[in-house]
C-alpha cells in the first residue's frame, strides 16, 4: 500500500512530530524553531522607520491578522494616529505565504495606509510565535536605533503619552522586559497582549531561535526566548488593556441630554488608564 510505504520511508521522529500535530499538542523538542522560522518580509516598508530608528522613543508594533481590518481601522483612527509624530513608529505586523495580490483586499489596504509589514509566514493562530518572531526581526533589520519595542494586539488600546513616560522613565535599562507576568501549573510566562522590550533584546531573542523549540503558545515561547537569553523580565500589568465596551444606544436619544443637564456633567467620556502608571 501507498500509505505504508511513505510510513517505511519515513523516521519514527518524523512520525512522531506529525502525530503529536495532527493531535494538538505542541512542537516536540525535536522541532527547532530555527526550523520553522523564515527570514524575510514581503512587505518590509522601511520607511515607517527612517534613517533607521535614529530620534524614535520607541517603536510600537501591532499583531493583527490580514483579515482583522476592523481593528486595524478602529486603531488608526484611535491611538495610532500618533504615528505623525517624528519620535514614535507604528507598524501592524501580519503574515502571508506569499506576497500580497495586487488588487486584493489587502494590497490595497497596504497602499493607501503604508503601515502593513507582511512577513514571510502563514498567519494562524498556531503561528502567533511565528509573527512575534517577525517583529523582532523587522525591528532589528529596519529599526535597529529604536531604544524601546513595544508588541501590543490589535485589540488592546494603547495611552501613548504614558508609553513615552514609562520609556523615558527606563531609557537607561538594558536586556529587559515588562508586561503582565501570569503564572500556571506549568511556570510564570509574559502574556502576550502588551509587552516593551529594550532593543537590545532584539537581536538576543532572535539568535536563541536556533537553540529552542519551537511552540505555537507566543507567551510561553518568548518566555523561553527571554529565559535562555538571561534577560530581566519585570511585572508592569497596566501595559495593556481591552477597549471600554460600547454604551448602549438609549431608545430616547432626547433623554440622556436632559439627563447630562439636570446633573449638570456634559462628559461622556469614559477614561481609562490603557498603559504603564506615570512613574514620579
Amino acid at each position: 500500500m501507498l500509505t505504508d510505504k511513505l510510513y517505511d520511508c519515513l523516521s519514527p521522529m518524523v512520525v512522531l512530530c506529525a502525530c503529536l500535530w495532527l493531535a494538538g499538542a505542541e512542537y516536540p523538542l525535536a522541532v527547532l524553531s530555527g526550523g520553522v522560522f523564515r527570514l524575510g518580509h514581503w512587505l518590509p516598508r522601511g520607511e515607517l522607520c527612517p534613517r533607521g530608528g535614529a530620534g524614535l522613543r520607541a517603536a510600537l508594533l501591532v499583531a493583527s491578522p490580514p483579515a482583522r481590518a476592523a481593528p486595524r481601522r478602529r486603531a488608526r483612527l484611535t491611538w495610532a494616529h500618533y504615528a505623525r509624530r517624528s519620535d514614535i513608529a507604528v507598524a501592524f505586523v501580519l503574515g502571508s505565504a506569499a506576497a500580497p495580490r495586487r488588487g486584493s483586499r489587502l494590497a490595497r489596504e497596504a497602499a493607501l495606509h503604508g503601515d502593513l509589514v507582511v512577513g514571510n509566514f502563514t498567519d494562524s493562530r498556531r503561528n502567533a510565535s511565528l509573527r512575534a518572531l517577525s517583529m523582532l526581526e523587522w525591528a532589528l533589520d529596519r529599526c535597529p536605533l529604536a531604544p524601546f519595542i513595544m508588541k501590543v494586539e490589535d485589540h488592546v488600546f494603547v495611552n501613548v503619552p504614558n508609553v513615552l513616560r514609562f520609556v523615558e522613565h527606563h531609557k537607561y535599562e538594558v536586556r529587559t522586559a515588562w508586561g503582565s507576568l501570569a503564572r500556571e501549573a506549568g511556570g510564570e510566562y509574559l502574556r502576550g497582549d502588551a509587552y516593551i522590550l529594550t532593543a537590545d533584546l532584539a537581536g538576543a531573542l532572535l539568535r536563541r531561535v536556533w537553540r529552542e523549540a519551537y511552540s505555537p503558545h507566543e507567551a510561553r515561547f518568548v518566555w523561553r526566548l527571554l529565559a535562555g537569553a538571561a534577560a530581566a523580565a519585570a511585572h508592569e500589568p497596566g501595559l495593556a488593556a481591552p477597549p471600554p465596551p460600547p454604551r448602549a444606544r438609549s431608545p430616547c436619544p432626547g433623554c440622556r441630554s436632559r439627563a447630562r443637564s439636570r446633573s449638570g456633567n456634559n462628559s461622556t467620556t469614559d477614561t481609562r488608564r490603557l498603559a504603564p502608571q506615570r512613574h514620579t
